[in-house]
């Protein structure tokens, strides 16, 4: 066979190159019109356009050219054609498809492909119709993950072959595959297999076997983990990352990886940092290095030095913003007060104090707050929230301070709440999230407490055994509120086995925990055989999930969603820059290296 290939990236390049058998002729050539126009069936083009100069389209052809490549596919010949800028009807009845309007950038997007959805993030496609041809693949914004559950406010073709099967022509930028942002790996792999073994003659087999070789993941799993190991690298993350803003943590450190574009989130996020700086001094402490424990205060005198706490005793959401968010504040809470237990340091009690007093102020009237309110002084006539998504973090910080008042507002929320539960106000992703708050504040009012909780932890506990998966993780429930301008990462109606590592798994390996760690008076009525078996088998998932990568943003990291049923970090990826692909400071990369850290060294924890 005689390969003619004009344009794009090398990586592809070389990848069918692989393909080539012993006596088969390959010509590379810089422009279209230096290629040669021969007819039959042993001649297979590739045009593609000039992607490694910045080009992101193949220029419209003259009629004699394409008068010719007419003739060229009646013979025989082979063609794959990508992001030909066609805009008049010779080209597109030869090449398939009109072009319509000006190229889209792929943000929430998904191809549709083998009755499959493939991510393809920063890439982008030109919006067309199809003319002739058969399509194989569309662009759509849809609602699902393995399969469309609900159709999305528009759809494109992107993949059309033509009818005789000798053209394959794309909308998209397929050839610039790149394993970091085109998920799941796996899925695109075996696309590949299929689009282009009746174009090259080749098997499926020997093309997913050239793609691994030219086009290699970028995450993969450890294969031996143990929450010592974990730990560390978790630990090493944060510095090699880019999150640090200097290496000894003394400029604040930012909020996360971005889920669409793995860049860097840029925000000084408070709960992020604060929770990040109190897992520094804890490791400092266990391990006795004191550049881990300076790392951890400057981090967190960064912040203080810049006036996080407001004078009323709230902290801001972001260094920038005055927004409060109860949850928020409740993990800034849990913060501040490891910081004080691990340093005995007066200045981080009293901020805890205040913050502690600033939310019985917010919970007097009813019990329970507003849950967000943004100005210099909190709302008087706003209607109050019942969901624990807002109390989780906040209770098990009151819990801990060790005053009857304190004590007594976690307590008066979790009796306001259980008049209701679980008929609370929904949240807008699923009924993990509020679940997995609620079974950390019972979790902690058992354990601080002498009320017996035990009656409210059992369904719970049963909730989310009913989730757990053989490999230990929990997937998600359908989503709540479809009409949310952000979704949850599991597909519309819970039937994809997509665990979300951000809103549930964390907050259920925290609450689980607790309630391991109760001592023998205390578990009465409490299953620990239940406990000690979801415990084990979830902390033995996020070991066994636990990214190894050649780029330093993800080696070590959790992203937000795995999919458990083919094994690799996926899923529905509409929750803006917190989609399935983030790595989230703090709510992942603080609270679960804790939880592990706890496992060598017992009794280092934020809830107790």
């Amino acid at each position: 066979m005689k390969w003619y290939v004009c344009g794009g990236k090398a990586k592809f390049r070389n990848f069918l190159k692989e393909l080539c058998a012993p006596g088969d002729e390959w010509q590379t050539f810089s422009s279209l019109e230096e290629l040669p126009l021969c007819s039959g069936k042993e001649h297979f083009y590739i045009l593609l356009p000039e992607y490694e100069k910045g080009e992101k389209m193949i220029s419209p052809l003259s009629t004699q050219w394409m008068d010719q490549i007419r003739k060229m596919i009646s013979g025989g010949t082979r063609f794959y054609v990508e992001n030909y800028f066609a805009q008049d009807y010779l080209h597109a009845e030869l090449l398939q498809a009109q072009v319509m309007g000006r190229e889209r950038y792929f943000f929430q997007e998904y191809i549709e492909f083998d009755n499959t959805i493939l991510q393809s993030r920063d890439g982008f496609f030109f919006p067309g119709f199809r003319r002739a041809g058969v399509t194989v693949g569309k662009v759509s914004n849809c609602i699902g993950t393995h399969r469309i559950f609900r159709e999305g406010s528009y759809s494109f073709p992107c993949l059309i072959l033509s009818r005789n099967g000798n053209m394959l022509s794309a909308l998209t930028d397929l050839s610039a595959y790149d394993p970091a942002y085109r998920r799941p790996y796996g899925k695109w792999k075996n696309a590949f297999g299929k689009l282009f073994a009746p174009l090259t003659g080749r098997s499926q087999e020997e093309i997913e076997n050239a793609f691994e070789k030219h086009f290699p993941d970028v995450i993969e799993k450890f294969e031996t983990n143990t929450p010592f190991e974990a730990f560390r690298r978790a630990l090493e993350w944060h510095e090699k990352s880019g999150l640090f803003c200097a290496p000894d943590g003394s400029e604040g450190m930012f909020e996360m990886i971005q889920s669409n574009n793995l860049q860097l989130r840029k925000n000084l996020r408070t709960d992020a940092t604060l929770l990040t700086a109190a897992l520094y001094v804890t490791a400092g402490k266990v391990f006795q290095e004191e550049r881990l424990t300076e790392t951890g205060r400057n981090l967190a005198d960064f912040l203080f030095d810049r006036k996080i706490q407001r004078p009323d005793g709230f902290f801001k959401w972001l260094d920038h913003s005055k927004a409060v968010w109860a949850s928020d504040c409740g993990r800034d809470g849990l913060a501040v007060w490891q910081l004080y237990k691990i340093t005995k340091e007066e200045k981080y009690k009293q901020s805890a104090l205040l913050l502690g007093d600033s939310f019985l102020k917010w919970l007097e009237k009813e019990g329970v707050c507003c849950g967000t309110f943004t100005g210099d002084t909190m709302p008087e006539d706003v209607p109050v929230t019942d969901n624990p998504v807002f109390y989780g973090e906040m209770a098990a910080f009151l819990l801990q301070l060790g005053e009857e008042k304190y004590t007594a507002a976690a307590l008066r929320a979790i009796d306001r709440i259980g008049e209701k539960f679980p008929g609370v106000t929904p949240f807008g992703f699923s009924d993990n999230f509020t679940f997995s708050r609620w079974l950390l504040m019972l979790s902690a009012a058992h354990y601080h407490t002498e009320v017996d909780f035990s009656e409210k932890i059992a369904p719970v506990l049963d909730f989310f055994a009913s989730l757990q998966e053989l490999c230990g993780g929990l997937h998600e429930t359908p989503i709540r509120l479809e009409k949310h301008p952000e979704a949850g990462i599991g597909i519309g109606d819970g039937s994809d086995s997509i665990a979300d590592l951000l809103y549930c798994n964390n907050f259920v390996l925290n609450a689980l925990s607790i309630l391991k760690a109760l001592p023998p008076e205390k578990q009465k009525g409490i299953d620990m055989e239940q406990v000690i078996s979801m415990y084990t088998a979830l902390r033995d998932f996020w070991l066994g999930i636990q990214i190894k990568s050649p780029d330093p943003r993800l080696n070590g990291g959790w992203m937000r969603g795995y999919d458990m049923m083919i094994n690799e970090y996926y899923g529905l990826n509409k929750d803006l820059d917190w989609g399935t692909y983030c790595i989230m400071g703090g709510w992942v990369m603080s609270f679960v290296p804790m939880i592990l850290l706890g496992e060598v060294f017992p009794g280092e924890s934020f809830f107790y």
